[in-house]
């Protein structure tokens, strides 16, 4: 003989919420066994409730409702492709959620590196790996709107956060003065691999002088000058290509005197 539930029993035996049955009979989810005309009210039976065990198995491992309803009626083949579909979905929020966790873990190093007093002030040859980005198609004469529409599109295209998922970081044109100039902005991969090799800037692996500007840019011309002056002095030559990579600047702390630019000139 089948057991027969009304709404609030059914509710109370599933741990759901009478709002969320009456929400399931709205969209066709879970349609009660029987409706007294009269009085309006829902009955459930076993098969309902069977029913309702696999809607909630499977809403816990993320699928929608529309998914969920899709599969109710469907075949194993059905369920392969949406469960395959939903599998590459995970991979993908992981790696980003991975990516996140690296951004933390990076900026939380250099906030403990700045708070140590172990930054770079004075300048120092470091051995980098091959690194990759991507150009952001700006320069010295682009206006601040034009700048922020140039990150946008960069950031729609590639459907993520510059910030977050790439190094800000400035590639700078120094001319026989000494001076910096700015080429292009550059978002520098936080691991070496680029989805569009086409579509990728190079920092060939080897030698940089490597310096760290504290404060706003209205002085950074003397780190550059500093920096080269090492260089020439350590009987070595180099690029006029240099890249400043914005370690920590206003979207981490309003003080000034906690910008932290880190500025890398490759030896030739």
């Amino acid at each position: 003989m089948k057991n027969t539930y009304t709404i609030g029993q059914m509710a109370k035996l599933h741990n759901i919420s009478v709002h969320t049955l009456r929400y399931y009979d709205k969209i066709g989810l879970l349609k009660p066994s029987k409706v007294d005309l009269n009085s309006n009210y829902r009955y459930y039976d076993d098969y309902d409730s069977h029913r309702l065990s696999k809607i909630k198995g499977l809403k816990s491992i993320g699928l929608p409702l529309n998914k969920i309803k899709i599969l109710m009626e469907g075949t194993i083949d059905k369920v392969e492709e949406e469960f395959y579909d939903m599998r590459k979905e995970l991979i993908t929020k992981i790696n980003n959620l991975n990516e996140v966790v690296s951004y933390l873990d990076e900026q939380l190093h250099q906030i403990e590196e700045f708070k140590k007093g172990e930054c770079c002030i004075e300048p120092k040859i470091l051995t980098f790996d091959r690194r990759e980005g991507y150009i952001i198609c700006v320069n010295e004469s682009s206006s601040l709107n034009e700048r922020i529409k140039a990150i946008v599109n960069f950031e729609k295209k590639n459907n993520t956060n510059a910030d977050v998922f790439f190094k800000p970081t400035r590639l700078m044109h120094i001319d026989s003065d000494g001076r910096a100039h700015l080429k292009n902005y550059l978002a520098l991969k936080r691991d070496i691999s680029v989805d569009d090799p086409n579509d990728c800037y190079i920092l060939e692996a080897g030698k940089y002088g490597v310096i760290d500007h504290i404060g706003s840019s209205k002085n950074i011309d003397e780190s550059y000058m500093k920096l080269l002056k090492y260089i020439y002095s350590k009987g070595l030559r180099p690029c006029n290509e240099a890249i400043e990579i914005l370690v920590m600047s206003s979207n981490l702390t309003v003080k000034q005197e906690e910008w932290r630019k880190q500025i890398q000139i490759r030896i030739i």
